[in-house]
Formats: structure tokens, C-alpha cells, sequence
């Protein structure tokens, strides 16, 4: 008997019926611990730039110039750090289960830091 046959002008065989192989998931190209350490900064990031939008308004009702660019600094971040969250989570789904669990937790505080 063939390994492949022509039925109505199709072939069918031993190869040609098997389901395709799943896709190769794509490797993390870094630690899992590197990405930990970077959703940390971004997290702290987010955090002093809230911070820093908080004490903009008081700021410059003391006359500090650089109160301005404190607010600035948050209104302009607010698309990079939702981006950012996303990213980390796309990267996430690849890390290993110790630091994905401990990284999962951020990803909300991240994007509630970024909501206006």
C-alpha cells in the first residue's frame, strides 16, 4: 500500500492527514528576573511621575518654576505607560511562573497609574 494516495484529485497520505504542529512560542529575550526588575521601575516610574502631579499644582502656587514641568511630565506620560503595561504583559505571558506571578500584580497598579 502507498504512503500517499489520489483520491478525486486529492491527496491524502500519512503526512498530508496529520493536524499541523502547534506554532513554536517565541523564547523571552531576557530573564525572567530582568523583566521583573523592569516592570518594577516602570511601576515606580508611574508612581513618582502621580506623585509628581500631585505637588505640581501647590508647587506652583509657591512660585516653583519646575512645578509646570512636573504636570507636563505626567499629562505626556499617561500613553507611554499604558503601552508600556501592555508590553509588560505581552512579555509576561512568556516568563517563567515565578516571575510572571509576581509581575501579573503590577500590571493594574501600572495602568491605574496611567489613567487620567
Amino acid at each position: 500500500m502507498s504512503r500517499v494516495a489520489v483520491e478525486n484529485g486529492v491527496l491524502y497520505g500519512e503526512v498530508l492527514d496529520r493536524e499541523p504542529l502547534p506554532a513554536p512560542q517565541p523564547a523571552l529575550p531576557i530573564s525572567g528576573n530582568a523583566l521583573y526588575d523592569l516592570a518594577v521601575a516602570v511601576r515606580y516610574g508611574a508612581w513618582a511621575i502621580q506623585m509628581g502631579r500631585d505637588v505640581s499644582l501647590p508647587l506652583k502656587q509657591l512660585g516653583c518654576k519646575q512645578a509646570v514641568t512636573m504636570w507636563t511630565v505626567w499629562a505626556e506620560t499617561r500613553s507611554r505607560l499604558k503601552a508600556a503595561a501592555n508590553a509588560l504583559e505581552a512579555l509576561n505571558a512568556h516568563a517563567d511562573a515565578e516571575h510572571a506571578a509576581k509581575i501579573r500584580p503590577m500590571l493594574p497598579e501600572i495602568r491605574n497609574l496611567s489613567s487620567v
